[in-house]
């Protein structure tokens, strides 16, 4: 069967099936004149995929691998035989989605890259089968803006259920120049080229100083691949605005999305305090939008947004101004205050006006994941003409700050955590959900108890004979990267056995935490299920130079793990390990493309989760006094949400990152009981366990308060 006979009849299948014409072959047939040319662009890939090869799974994953070349036979199996598979390739899609140059900075925060992002989406998961998948994204790898199909590509592997199973590859590891310092790869690259490359002897990544001598203390967590990777994955679990033009929304946001925003970000920003009481700094001012105000901290990004294109920088105190925001707004600090202002309103009337005029007064549990989406803006948004994008263009107006010329870090989920300016900037958004959060009345005891169940004793045992009860030891640790996957370097001179066999891998410190367990002894008076919450928190606040207020001190509580328990009527013994955490992941960036994973804590969570080894702030020398809270409340009563039971799948979810799809695992609000001001009569959190006054004042049993210290050891 010669060339113009397949495409016939692939042509006439395709419209048998309604799936479109093949890109710029003409309705009436006549493919003669395409042939030649179809011959010469795409020589190399035919529209017919076979599979007996090389697994789908395998294949798909090996799309990601050296986004910036070409894709080659070795990476993907494209058929050449008669056995083919027909699919879909729309002219007119295709022709939009090329509009964006490769050379153009790619990024979520800009609305018309978003649009195209969500027509690629749309491609992807309107394909029939994963083999159909396959023979589309292999096509379209090529034609299209490497990381706008990497984005595109790894929100489709994640939302698809016959792709639930693959572990989508972490960015650093396909795009290391995103988190990696320029230098440091052009050193991996050169001895590559050069043949004195030893992967028995990999390159160590010295931390470079990119901003104030005060805010370098911090590089082990704001510049951590672990951090910047998690903050990547969670925004494609709960992509910004991802819709197409008569069509409507691609991915549909989550259950309690909104509120998920809020209760992420907080945390972030809690054990980022948690780290600057860590290194004797006090807490960072929140960043308002202000005519004229400077912004004290710089940032000298020291990695790229392309490769060899790196990010702009931000000079001392660089002034907020106007900036541009595509297509061709232009938006004002004026314009910042005005739907920051909106937002207030709407947090101090109780109300929110929708678009079509509407005006609603959510109940108190439904307002805080409206706000979230407000306050972000995501698609969920109720009126994004009238309350605005304020956290989005927030982030877009820094990264334009310095200038006319290229954006600064905070223009991308996978590198604005890196810049000190943004927990700042987090800390103004966080402070407005805050507004909302006081205006609601303190927990009741009823809401706070848990009849007949009560913790008698919760102890803390470090895996290490040094370590004294009650004490988290941390340190540093090298792990390693493996960039193999990601150098782009052309198969020459030699250079083939290390960018298809053997690992690339770059040698980076993290801090650690030695492993410990948790000892929590319960008695309670009937078999009942309990969700256990555990939080740890600074004891003294440098900022007031005393111990911590409640009301100040509930604000940095950061969450260390939640899970379900069934007790038994009498004694028990609960026995939990750090690494058990529902809240972190463990990543490793040496994981090979290409692999389904096996690991199920990994596979549930699509890579999203805090890193494991900074489960625990990296205290201090002498010892960081802390205290550790732990609180067993009603999981059938107060936590269970419709048609959930207390299974393992239950205990896999990550209370941080949320669900692909159903209902939040956890009914009552997130970060609870500390989203919340307690009541009148509370100063402390010794104040907050207890309940009555005078001789009737006791303990809260179902909650316990544990002094504990973290004590870094840097000779590790």
């Amino acid at each position: 069967m010669n060339i113009i006979n397949k495409l016939s009849l692939l042509a006439t299948m395709f419209r048998m099936l309604g799936v479109g014409r093949l890109s710029n072959v003409a309705d009436n047939g006549d493919l003669a004149s395409h042939v030649g040319e179809y011959e010469e662009n795409h020589h190399d890939k035919s529209i017919t995929y076979r599979s007996d090869r090389q697994d789908d799974s395998e294949l798909i994953l090996k799309l990601f691998n050296n986004p910036y070349n070409k894709l080659s036979r070795e990476d993907f199996d494209f058929a050449t035989a008669d056995s083919h598979r027909p699919f879909e390739m729309p002219d007119f899609e295709l022709s939009e989605i090329q509009t964006l140059d490769r050379k153009t900075h790619f990024s979520t925060f800009d609305p018309l890259h978003r649009e195209l992002a969500a027509k690629l989406i749309k491609i992807f998961m309107r394909q029939r089968d994963l083999k159909e998948l396959v023979s589309m994204s292999g096509y379209l790898r090529d034609e299209v803006h490497p990381d706008l199909f990497n984005y595109a590509l790894s929100i489709t592997l994640m939302h698809r259920k016959d792709t639930s199973n693959l572990q989508v590859p972490l960015l650093a590891t396909v795009m290391p120049h995103k988190f990696i310092d320029a230098k440091i790869l052009r050193k991996v690259k050169e001895a590559i080229k050069n043949g004195t490359y030893d992967s028995n002897n990999p390159i160590f990544m010295t931390p470079q100083q990119t901003t104030s001598k005060d805010e370098h203390l911090l590089h082990y967590f704001r510049e951590d691949i672990g951090v910047s990777t998690h903050h990547w994955q969670w925004h494609l679990l709960h992509p910004y605005r991802l819709q197409v033009h008569n069509f409507g929304e691609i991915i549909p946001p989550k259950n309690r999305r909104g509120e998920l925003f809020y209760f992420m970000h907080q945390q972030v920003l809690a054990r980022y305090h948690f780290e600057r009481y860590s290194n004797g700094l006090k807490r960072t001012a929140d960043l308002r939008f202000e005519e004229h105000k400077p912004i004290p901290e710089p940032y000298y990004a020291k990695i790229e947004r392309l490769p060899s294109i790196p990010y702009a920088s931000r000079e001392k105190n660089t002034v907020l101004r106007t900036f541009k925001y595509p297509p061709n707004e232009t938006v004002t600090i004026k314009d910042i205050q005005l739907w920051g202002q909106r937002i207030l309103d709407s947090i101090r009337q109780g109300t929110v006006l929708y678009e079509n005029g509407t005006i609603i007064t959510p109940k108190n549990e439904e307002y805080i994941d409206i706000l979230g989406n407000m306050v972000e803006a995501c698609t969920a948004s109720p009126n994004l003409g009238y309350y605005g994008s304020l956290h989005n263009k927030g982030h877009a107006g820094i990264a334009q700050c310095h200038g006319p010329k290229g954006v600064g870090v905070m223009y991308e989920n996978s590198c604005s955590m890196r810049d000190p300016v943004f927990y700042r900037w987090h800390g103004f958004v966080n402070w407005i959900f805050n507004r909302h959060k006081e205006r609601l009345p303190p927990y009741t005891v009823e809401q706070l108890g848990f009849d007949g169940v009560k913790i008698e004793s919760v102890t803390v045992h470090t895996q290490d004979e040094t370590v004294e009860e009650n004490e988290f030891l941390t340190h540093w640790e090298q792990s390693f990267i493996d960039v193999s996957n990601g150098l782009n370097i052309p198969l020459s001179n030699g250079t083939e056995k290390y960018s298809r066999s053997s690992p690339v891998l770059i040698s980076y410190r993290h801090l650690q935490h030695r492993p410990f367990t948790y000892t929590i002894i319960v008695n309670s008076d009937r078999e009942v299920t309990g969700t256990v919450r555990i939080f740890l928190a600074p004891a003294y606040d440098p900022d007031l130079g005393e111990n911590f207020q409640f009301h100040n001190q509930r604000n940095v509580f950061i969450e260390l793990d939640k899970f379900v328990v069934q007790l038994k009527a009498s004694t028990n013994d609960i026995l939990r390990h750090s690494a058990e955490s529902t809240l972190t992941v463990t990543t490793d960036f040496r994981q090979p493309l290409g692999k389904t994973l096996n690991a199920p804590k990994f596979n549930k969570l699509r890579g999203c989760g805090w890193p494991e080894y900074l489960l625990i702030p990296k205290g201090t020398p002498e010892g960081l006094a802390s205290k550790l809270f732990v609180m067993i409340s009603d999981w059938e009563n107060g936590d269970k949400v419709s048609g959930s039971a207390p299974t393992a799948e239950l205990q896999a979810e990550n209370p941080l990152c949320g669900v692909t799809e159903g209902l939040y695992p956890y009914k009552r609000p997130m970060g609870f009981p500390f989203d919340r001001r307690a009541r009148d009569d509370v100063e402390t959190l010794d104040d907050f366990i207890h309940r009555g006054s005078g001789k009737r004042r006791e303990r809260f049993p179902n909650m316990y308060v544990v002094d504990t210290k973290i004590r870094f050891d840097g000779s590790r």
